[in-house]
């Protein structure tokens, strides 16, 4: 359990990399942008002379459109992400809690059955008693049993859940730089 709440806390570790590589990179554009604006009115103020000039800044001028509109995708599908991670987030909280529940149940019915056993040793004239002890310890055990169950079917769904993330996060790269 402790294993996987720190791979999602890896995880969000890298979304807020990401996130600052996309506002770097839309920044960047941004720049880029008024850079381009910024020759294309050069370029018209040297008149002909220009022309080629004006050309180069239109190309900047898309490839910077590009480069925000790829930064804004980039970004769409990280906030997707990390509502995904956060819901994942969740489930493992609830799952920590029912597992904790469980143990403290577990421990509860263990306090009886050692009660049980000690009683039973010290009882042996009564019989009855220690019968009727041993259903109750069955029907616990019984509770454990279903309550184990649940929990399992908890953590299918929740891994079934990682495995979607883990799928949707091994599209993105952190380009390095040169």
């Amino acid at each position: 359990m402790d294993t996987l709440v720190e791979q999602i806390q890896r995880i969000q570790e890298a979304n807020t990399g990401i996130y600052s590589s996309l506002e770097f990179i839309d920044d960047m554009s941004q720049q880029t942008s008024i850079l381009a604006l910024n020759a294309t009115i050069e370029a018209a103020r040297v008149g002909i002379a220009g022309r080629g000039f004006a050309v180069v800044a239109n190309e900047v001028k898309q490839l910077a459109r590009s480069s925000k509109g790829a930064a804004n995708q980039s970004s769409a599908q990280l906030r997707e992400s990390k509502g995904l991670v956060d819901a994942g987030i969740q489930q493992v909280l609830r799952l920590s809690e029912q597992v904790h529940d469980f143990q403290t149940q577990l421990n509860r019915q263990q306090a009886v059955a050692r009660g049980l056993n000690a009683q039973s040793l010290q009882q042996v004239t009564s019989i009855s008693f220690a019968t009727d002890s041993m259903e109750t310890s069955t029907e616990g055990c019984v509770e454990i049993q279903s309550a184990i169950a649940d929990v399992h079917k908890k953590m299918v769904v929740i891994l079934i859940n990682m495995t979607h993330l883990i799928e949707r996060l091994s599209v993105f790269t952190i380009a390095q730089p040169d």
